[in-house]
């Protein structure tokens, strides 16, 4: 009782749930009566802490400080997960309202998603999200996200990983989407902006572990044009 009591404590101070490599939502729901926390920074998201812990059978809660999101007006969230088959979990996460954002709205988001999870061949593992982000502006903000991970187990300490985000942000344009020459609203995507290429390797102990990432920002600038840019990050773990 005193363990679940620290965990609910911790999450409530950290509040927030980002977007990275290896998230929580990629993967199954931590076993009953377990937990795991991170910490990481990376050259796109900056610090972040993550916490999540399982206080009954097939569900989760959890949190993180720091790292904002495309769907994500502040760093301030909290969440659920429910494992409602072997291979398939369902989330939601609230971003909350706090002058801690870089973003000037300020605003509620509900974030509704799903992940799918499946191993095969002993040592790889898929893993896949999908989730839409409604941030409750006036007119309303919708941002869609799909991803996608393939783990690779080299042995006991060592896995490596790759794989894409698709982020279609604020698919609705104005409201209802942008005008086209006629005057109808259509649905319109930047493809460098949308996709989000990664790697990385993790190498873990007994119950603590140390990952890397390196990622592709197709929609990066340089000297006003168009160019490849790179991002790179690394987080370190502790289960319990």
């Amino acid at each position: 009782m005193k363990r679940l009591s620290a965990v609910a404590v911790a999450v409530v101070l950290c509040l927030g749930v980002s977007s990275s490599f290896a998230s929580f939502d990629y993967f199954t729901v931590a076993e009953q009566g377990t937990g795991e926390v991170k910490f990481g920074l990376a050259g796109d998201e900056g610090l972040e802490f993550k916490i999540r812990y399982s206080p009954m059978e097939k569900l989760e809660i959890f949190s993180a400080l720091g790292g904002a999101t495309e769907s994500s007006t502040s760093n301030y969230t909290i969440g659920a997960r429910y494992q409602i088959i072997d291979m398939l979990a369902g989330f939601v996460n609230f971003d909350l309202p706090t002058i801690a954002s870089s973003n000037t709205n300020h605003e509620f988001t509900l974030v509704p998603g799903v992940n799918f999870t499946t191993s095969f061949a002993d040592k790889f593992t898929l893993g896949s999200v999908l989730q839409l982000g409604m941030q409750f502006t006036d007119p309303l903000v919708m941002d869609l996200t799909v991803g996608v991970e393939l783990d690779y187990a080299v042995n006991d300490n060592i896995s490596a990983w790759v794989g894409v985000d698709f982020v279609y942000a604020d698919m609705t344009g104005e409201g209802l989407g942008n005008k086209n020459n006629k005057g109808d609203r259509e649905l319109k995507m930047d493809k460098e902006n949308a996709l989000r290429p990664v790697l990385g390797v993790t190498f873990s102990g007994d119950h603590v572990y140390v990952g890397t990432k390196l990622g592709l920002r197709l929609d990066h600038e340089k000297k006003g044009k168009s160019a490849l840019g790179g991002i790179g990050g690394v987080e370190f773990g502790v289960k319990f």
